[in-house]
């Protein structure tokens, strides 16, 4: 008996299922990637929401906003760590002076965390760094502790805060969405410094509750690792919303006064 031929693919037949299949692959993957990126960007934004809730219930207890959201980068006796101390911080998550982990929000450390961060390690510092020409930068005159006017103020007083946390300080962008590795602070209670009686009602500092529009923090991390167009907004109000990110870059805290 005759036997059967195998029936095979041919070479034309072959190229042609592995050009559909990479046509597919194009046409989907952005797809994912943005959906997967919509996905981290509406957790951040649901991070936010809860950091307002907390917030404006430490207001009601304390009587003002914390200095910080999560806390200084600290050592193993609780002390502000700096280079020097210890050989690391402790892990964020093991801090004993933080401001809202805790009681305002449970010990769920990750709430300070933005998905697009790639810092990870619980026990990474780095001091904060301010966009070049902002008012934090030295822009403008800064107040003293004893109320002095010092220019520069703030570049003069480094804080060394966790990489993990997303939104007391968020990676420093230029105005392509750039990064070079550095950190802004984005979270302060007051963050004009300006001295003289026109300084803007719209700053976490006074002892009044400020205008539901004031900003309090916001996340550079869908730009800077997601290459996105959106940063999320935290205000006042507890609304968490994202906006363009050069707008952001912009206005920073002066969004309120828009």
């Amino acid at each position: 008996m005759p036997r059967g031929r195998c029936s095979a693919f041919t070479l034309i037949e072959l190229l042609t299922v592995i050009a559909i299949i990479a046509v597919l692959a194009a046409i989907l993957l952005p797809v994912f990637a943005r959906v997967r990126e919509n996905a981290r960007q509406t957790t951040c934004i649901s991070n936010l929401h809860q950091i307002g809730v907390a917030l404006s219930l430490y207001r009601d207890d304390n009587g003002e906003y914390p200095a910080l959201l999560l806390g200084y980068a600290e050592n193993a006796n609780g002390l502000p760590w700096a280079p020097g101390d210890s050989p690391a911080p402790v892990p964020a998550n093991r801090i004993q002076h933080g401001f809202l982990l805790g009681k305002y929000l449970r010990n769920d450390i990750n709430v300070f965390h933005c998905p697009d961060n790639t810092h990870n390690d619980m026990s990474q510092a780095s001091v904060a760094a301010y966009a070049p020409g902002s008012v934090l930068s030295g822009a403008v005159p800064n107040v003293g502790d004893l109320g002095i006017d010092v220019p520069d103020a703030y570049k003069n007083r480094p804080l060394y805060l966790y990489t993990f946390d997303s939104y007391d300080l968020t990676a420093l962008i230029d105005a392509n969405g750039n990064t070079n590795g550095s950190f802004a602070l984005v979270y302060s209670r007051n963050w004009t410094g300006g001295s003289g009686t026109a300084d803007a009602p719209n700053q976490l500092k006074y002892r009044n509750a400020p205008p539901d529009k004031t900003v309090v923090t916001w996340c550079n991390y869908h730009v800077a690792t997601a290459h996105g167009e959106m940063c999320p907004v935290l205000l006042a109000s507890g609304t968490a919303k994202p906006l363009p990110y050069r707008r952001v870059l912009q206005l920073g805290w002066n969004l309120a006064n828009q």
